[in-house]
């Protein structure tokens, strides 16, 4: 002879929805409850689908009262560690930076041409707010051994 078929009270329903809003998995919950897990799925499926959405904002609600109430301590680190936790809030930094920014980068230099080089040489004294005395022309070979192209870099002061 066959079970007979399942039959959910509003009871039933409040316990699924509470159970699923403390985050207790579907097969321990249908243990609970004495029913199978597609059981459950079948006859709770709005109470599977928006027991979480409701406590997340029960959570929510309650940090907002602590924020503006002046709860407790305890009360707003227990609702930041559910809300990071169940509603998928997380922390970010904004890293800043104040003074002056150094880079201590070391190129390779050692594919440029003589002429690049000097180029290079006469920039750099330029950044740096020296002086450069002589007009320097910089014309760069036709191309590299790849086959491309270099600028051509005419510096003149």
């Amino acid at each position: 002879m066959a079970r007979p078929r399942y039959q959910p009270i509003e009871a039933d329903r409040g316990k699924v929805e509470a159970m699923v809003a403390y985050g207790i998995p579907q097969e321990e919950i249908a243990a609970t409850m004495g029913i199978s897990h597609p059981t459950l799925r079948r006859y709770f499926e709005r109470e599977i689908q928006t027991g979480t959405h409701k406590a997340n904002a029960k959570i929510a609600e309650s940090l907002y009262n602590a924020a503006i109430k002046g709860k407790g301590q305890p009360a707003v680190t227990a609702a930041i560690f559910w809300l990071k936790c169940r509603a998928g809030w997380k922390e970010t930094a904004i890293l800043q930076h104040q003074g002056k920014l150094e880079v201590q980068a070391k190129p390779d230099l050692s594919k440029l041409s003589v002429a690049e080089l000097k180029a290079l040489r006469v920039l750099l004294l330029k950044t740096r707010g020296e002086v450069v005395d002589a007009e320097f022309t910089a014309a760069a070979e036709p191309t590299k051994p790849n086959g491309q192209e270099l600028a051509v870099i005419k510096l003149q002061q």
